[in-house]
């Protein structure tokens, strides 16, 4: 990226294309971020965009359930989105939709214990792979480069950019590894 920015300040000084950088970085290290992710999941058959939706119910006291609104709600989805989640997620027996025993309308999404077992499993499993990841920057960095990116995804919010959205959540925590 250095060698890219250094050409276009060659050829185009009057632009500034620092933003490039900062960009670009940003995409590459998403790209490997969900390779590796996808690998780990993979592995427990499931993909990365189940376990947001897993460890959402697991955050939950027992019974470990949401309903489809609150998984919307937690994780910036739109409903028929969460219904194809769920209807995989049901589909491999990790959860099963139950109805409300007062409320026949409400429809809620519970951890089966299989699913249980399996985000008991993949939670340390994912926070090892993203230690990994960041493990070529001191703590310190570490903290700086959170603050920065949590400074930046307030702003792109604050600015009516659809923050959140294009990771799979709300929050500026939707990365967190026993967060989403």
């Amino acid at each position: 990226m250095g060698r890219v920015l250094r050409e276009w300040a060659a050829v185009r000084p009057d632009l500034d294309v620092s933003a490039v950088g900062v960009i670009a970085r940003m995409a590459r290290i998403r790209a490997i971020v969900e390779a590796q992710q996808a690998q780990l999941f993979g592995t427990a058959g499931i993909t990365p965009a189940d376990f947001p939706v897993l460890v959402s119910l697991r955050r939950r006291q027992r019974p470990f359930r949401m309903t489809h609104t609150q998984l919307a709600n937690e994780l910036g989805l739109t409903p028929g989105t969460v219904t194809s989640r769920v209807d995989h997620l049901v589909a491999l027996g990790v959860v099963h939709r139950e109805i409300d025993l007062d409320d026949a309308r409400i429809r809620w999404v519970v951890l089966t214990d299989a699913g249980l077992g399996l985000v008991e499993d993949l939670i340390p499993r994912r926070l090892e792979v993203e230690e990994d990841l960041l493990a070529g920057i001191s703590d310190s960095r570490r903290q700086r480069l959170a603050n920065d990116l949590a400074a930046l995804l307030a702003h792109l919010g604050g600015a009516g950019w659809p923050a959140g959205r294009g990771g799979g959540g709300r929050s500026a925590q939707g990365g967190a590894a026993a967060g989403d």
